[in-house]
């Protein structure tokens, strides 16, 4: 995968996973792998909430469901704090509970991906984020 198309800077991509789940973990940045990213891991929420403050990435993949600390927790963290409020946060869960989608969303989540899901769904999500295009990320049409 190349970010080629929204790489405009001629920089690289920074993208940081939050899974507790080192499969998954590793699968994810195994699909997002690319010359044009930078990609971080950690299998923890506190980490990867101290990750987010430090480097600053251009999207955040955040499992629901973490170990150590909720992944709702992590996301009001990171959308409450004036330094990292702009990062989209992608939550990643197997849980396709309409309630729990909703609820992600309106806590800031700027999509919402059920795992098991697939790996182009997975990258045109993460490009589209990147570059911005928060509105067609989701999927989801609001009238």
């Amino acid at each position: 995968m190349s970010f080629d198309s929204v790489n405009t800077h001629n920089k690289f991509q920074k993208i940081l996973i939050i899974d507790d789940n080192l499969f998954i973990l590793n699968l994810v940045k195994n699909i997002l792998r690319s010359p044009d990213a930078i990609i971080s891991t950690t299998l923890s929420g506190e980490e990867g909430y101290e990750l987010a403050c430090i480097q600053r990435p251009d999207v955040i993949l955040l499992d629901r469901r973490l170990g150590d600390i909720s992944g709702s927790e992590i996301l009001h963290m990171i959308k409450t704090n004036p330094e990292t409020s702009k990062i989209p946060v992608a939550m990643i869960s197997s849980d396709d509970n309409d309630r729990h989608i909703l609820q992600s969303l309106g806590m800031g989540a700027a999509d919402y991906i059920v795992k098991p899901f697939n790996a182009k769904t997975l990258v045109s999500k993460v490009k589209r984020l990147i570059s911005g295009d928060i509105q067609h990320a989701q999927g989801f049409y609001f009238v």
